[in-house]
């Protein structure tokens, strides 16, 4: 299984790289959503995340988000859209 992290530079205008992204950040309490049912080239949307959230409990405030896709098999990218 592979892990990415999108750093906010890819979806904040002025977000930080890699580079100034603080380690501890990366650490901590977290939880995997498992998005393996979305259709290939489908977005991870706010609705499908709270749709999870109604149905296994609501994701804390400075929670790690992970999502599983299934797609590092195939190679495919799936958007997250995010809400800032």
């Amino acid at each position: 299984m592979r892990y990415a992290y999108s750093t906010p530079v890819h979806f904040i205008p002025d977000g930080k790289g890699i580079d100034k992204v603080d380690i501890r950040q990366l650490t901590g309490r977290n939880c995997c959503l498992d998005m393996t049912h979305l259709p290939q080239n489908s977005a991870i949307t706010l609705a499908t995340i709270a749709h999870r959230e109604a149905r296994d409990g609501e994701i804390a405030a400075k929670d790690i988000v992970l999502f599983r896709t299934g797609h590092d098999k195939s190679g495919v990218a799936v958007p997250i859209v995010p809400r800032l």
